[in-house]
């Protein structure tokens, strides 16, 4: 019975990111042999790394205009195209000056067929209802269809019959008891109220989504928002410096204990021009940092008093000591140097018992 296994490579992972951060560089994805790992088998049959070329476009911060009016069909009938742009204006760079081109089919206009003389119209297919106009009870919703297929021309007939139909509509009856009004989504913002420099969009809503009724609550929050809005610079208008970003920290000053380190930014993003305001805040910051703590040697403490004597008489002994501890050797710092107890003699007088010892032997 055969029970090895073949190895088999894993699904591909993530790309990685590009080598390079502008232009043209590479980026690898990788994958494993182990679903499953080979057992007595053979191993995975192909690379376990792909690479391929990548490019990255740097980022360029600025504005673009309004949409320009859409240019004047190419063809006078029949099928054609027009163009509109949105330039963009860069706050720092001149290469990243450019526009934005928007091409759209136009075929309004049959051409005329001299061989046709019947030239009737024909209405669009209706578009969709739109939603109704109120979330319980009897609303009212629409739905519109255009003279379109193709429009009349040429002396032709318009379509005959209404454009728009409006019907009525219930989602769900009403609640009897009070109904706690709430507000519809906000509009778009409005146009901004200059075309160039700072000026003022807003946008509203409305207690409507349902209104409140039968004693309920009121919306809470505002029915009106604004806020400023520039589509692009003024010429020759005044513009405000900015900050770029912070610099990464650099290396602290000292390997261990406490140093300090260093980060920068310039008044660069974009620098101030026509009478411009600087930038507000500081350029620099500074804070402490400490990598690990400095190796710290031993030092003894003071010695000791010396003991009492350890005879009374005859030769005796006091001793003294001292500690390694003021302070203790740490983080790699050196032992004390020396000897940490002493010891000297003491009481050299004779006990008298030895004196009369002495005497008597002399004697004899």
């Amino acid at each position: 019975m055969d029970l090895s296994v073949a190895g088999n490579y894993t699904t591909w992972g993530e790309w990685s990111a590009c080598s390079v951060t502008c232009g043209t560089g590479t980026r690898m994805r990788m994958r494993n042999c182990t679903n499953p790992a080979p057992l007595y088998g053979d191993s995975c049959h192909g690379d376990d790394k792909e690479s391929e070329s990548c490019s990255v476009t740097p980022s360029c911060k600025g504005i673009f205009s309004e949409w320009s009016r859409w240019g004047p069909c190419n063809a006078t009938c029949g099928p054609g195209v027009k163009m509109r742009t949105m330039n963009f204006t860069s706050f720092a760079s001149p290469h990243c000056q450019g526009s934005l081109t928007v091409v759209r089919k136009c075929d309004n206009l049959c051409c005329p067929d001299h061989n046709d003389t019947t030239g009737y119209t024909v209405w669009s297919a209706w578009g969709p209802w739109s939603t109704c106009t109120r979330t319980c009870g009897a609303g009212t919703q629409w739905r519109m269809r255009t003279c379109t297929k193709p429009p009349a021309a040429y002396g032709g007939l318009n379509c005959s019959g209404p454009a728009n139909q409006t019907q009525e509509c219930e989602t769900q009856p009403c609640p009897v008891g009070p109904v706690n009004g709430n507000f519809t989504e906000w509009t778009k913002w409005t146009t901004c109220t200059r075309t160039c420099g700072t000026g003022t969009q807003w946008r509203m809503r409305t207690c409507t989504n349902p209104a409140p009724a039968n004693g309920g609550l009121n919306c809470s929050g505002p029915a009106n928002q604004t806020q400023e809005c520039e589509t692009q610079l003024c010429p020759d208008s005044p513009l405000d410096g900015n900050f770029t970003e912070w610099t990464k920290w650099t290396t602290c000053t000292r390997t261990c204990g406490t140093g300090a380190q260093m980060r920068m930014r310039t008044c660069t993003n974009p620098a101030p021009a026509n009478g411009g305001l600087n930038c507000s805040g500081p350029a620099n910051q500074t804070q402490e940092c400490s990598k690990q703590p400095c190796p710290v040697d031993g030092n003894w403490t003071e010695w000791s008093t010396w003991s009492y004597c350890n005879r009374p008489c005859g030769t005796g002994y006091e001793n003294r000591s001292r500690f390694c501890s003021n302070p203790p050797p740490m983080y790699g710092g050196k032992d004390c140097k020396g000897e940490d107890h002493q010891a000297k003699t003491c009481n050299k007088s004779i006990c008298p018992g030895k004196v009369a010892s002495k005497r008597k032997h002399t004697m004899a």
